[in-house]
């Protein structure tokens, strides 16, 4: 597992990544993003401070920023992709 937190100030450089390892953990310490995933891009989401989600394992999925935002992440490995732009 890699355990960050991370201060976003524009979306990431990929059209998505997977963790086929394990679930994904999110918590939005400032800010707001939105989180989508491929099974489901109707139900997309938006997370503001002090909310969090789990992307379930193997999940394709993107997070885009509605404003800069403070992160911390929990996220299974060693195993993981993402969609070059």
């Amino acid at each position: 597992m890699t355990i960050g937190v991370v201060t976003l100030t524009e979306d990431a450089p990929h059209r998505g990544e997977v963790h086929p390892d394990g679930d994904e953990i999110l918590y939005v310490v400032s800010g707001k993003l939105r989180v989508t995933g491929e099974s489901e891009p109707g139900a997309a989401f938006d997370l503001s401070a002090g909310q969090a989600c789990i992307v379930p394992k193997g999940e394709w999925h993107l997070v885009k920023l509605l404003e800069p935002t403070q992160l911390i992440h929990i996220t299974p490995g060693p195993n993981g992709d993402h969609r070059p732009l």
